[in-house]
């Protein structure tokens, strides 16, 4: 076992592949020729594309949680604090950054009593209740078949 920086042990076998992986260079091909980061702070800085129909949707959920805030006169900082999130994250939910996860939105909706809101998220699929009633196959069961009885 060789024991690593960050005080992850691997054994030999593993060593040998992820060795090559892991040296200074920022990008390498991986065994299959597709590019891979060696460094995890190269994935966190990859920014999210959204398709180009949904990019107003979280700045304008994000607009509508800072509303939400401002109409309860509470500061950032409170509502940060009682999400147990950091200001600046707040600042990036209220932006509508793509990259801010899911529970942390549920967080700041939670510590603005909004919790109960994400419950009607696609409660009305008119759309999807449209496809399933498009697929619904109505199988009839086959005529029972009467066996000739042998006297």
């Amino acid at each position: 076992m060789r024991r690593f920086g960050s005080g992850l042990e691997l054994p030999g076998a593993i060593r040998l592949v992820l060795l090559p992986l892991m040296s200074n260079r920022k990008e390498r091909l991986s065994l299959t020729g597709l590019p891979v980061l060696s460094n995890i702070s190269d994935i966190m800085k990859k920014t999210l594309s959204l398709p180009i129909s949904s990019r107003k949707v979280l700045p304008l959920l994000g607009e509508q949680i800072k509303l939400a805030r401002l109409r309860r006169k509470l500061s950032a900082a409170v509502v940060a604090e009682r999400a147990g999130i950091s200001r600046s994250t707040l600042w990036q939910i209220e932006k509508g950054n793509p990259s801010v996860a899911l529970g942390a939105y549920f967080l700041v909706l939670f510590a603005l009593g909004l919790e109960q809101d994400l419950l009607s998220v696609a409660q009305d699929d008119v759309l999807g209740r449209k496809l399933q009633d498009a697929n619904l196959v109505v199988r009839k069961r086959a005529a029972k078949v009467q066996k000739a009885v042998a006297p």
